[in-house]
């Protein structure tokens, strides 16, 4: 996740300070990087990496239990599946992936710094874009977004591994599904808790 976040941060730059320099203005290259990875490409790339990995991990995981008939075991103990099984699973994401946001926006930002240096933009100048635009509004946008992903990734991640069915096959068909289906939903919560965030904060 760290290296992707830094080398897409190094990418975005790379356009922006290109079509910036048309323009005489590299020195806003920092603002755009804040706009750019805080708000929009750091939540989303991040959750997709993370979807990647613990949705196929928690499916493949629920599955294997399923298909053992060890979920079985648990609520013939008495024992609720959903909380001992989801809700810690559930908790856990909601507070690594905004703590590997912001990591990943971070690194998305230096990275465009040093492509900075690249195009003749100081990093006293490309670092002070950065601090003018990196505003409480920005980073909550940045922070919200995770939690929901967070959710979405685990809802789906559980639904499909506690409902597989069809033993190793039907696992690793789960587990697929659990990808795309947590990769497709990041995209479309991202656009809809855009559109909300804007319209709340009257941007």
């Amino acid at each position: 996740m760290m290296f992707s976040a830094l080398v897409a941060g190094q990418a975005l730059a790379i356009q922006l300070a290109r079509e910036l320099a048309k323009t005489g203005t590299k020195s806003e290259l920092g603002h755009f990087m804040v706009i750019s990875s805080v708000r929009a490409l750091g939540p989303v790339l991040t959750g997709i990496v993370v979807a990647s990995r613990m949705s196929a991990g928690i499916t493949a995981e629920l599955g294997a239990m399923k298909s053992s008939e060890q979920i079985d075991a648990l609520v013939a103990f008495g024992t609720d599946p959903m909380k001992r099984l989801v809700a810690p699973r559930m908790i856990g994401l909601w507070i690594a992936l905004p703590v590997l946001t912001v990591i990943g926006d971070t690194l998305s930002v230096i990275g465009g710094g040093f492509v900075g240096l690249g195009y003749h933009i100081t990093l006293e100048s490309y670092y002070n874009g950065v601090a003018k635009y990196l505003t409480p509004s920005n980073l909550l946008v940045g922070m919200i977004k995770p939690v929901f992903f967070a959710v979405l990734i685990t809802t789906v991640a559980c639904w499909k591994g506690l409902t597989s069915a069809g033993g190793a096959k039907g696992v690793g068909v789960a587990t697929t599904e659990s990808v795309v289906i947590s990769s497709v939903g990041i995209l479309v919560t991202d656009f809809i808790c855009t559109k909300l965030i804007f319209r709340i904060l009257g941007w």
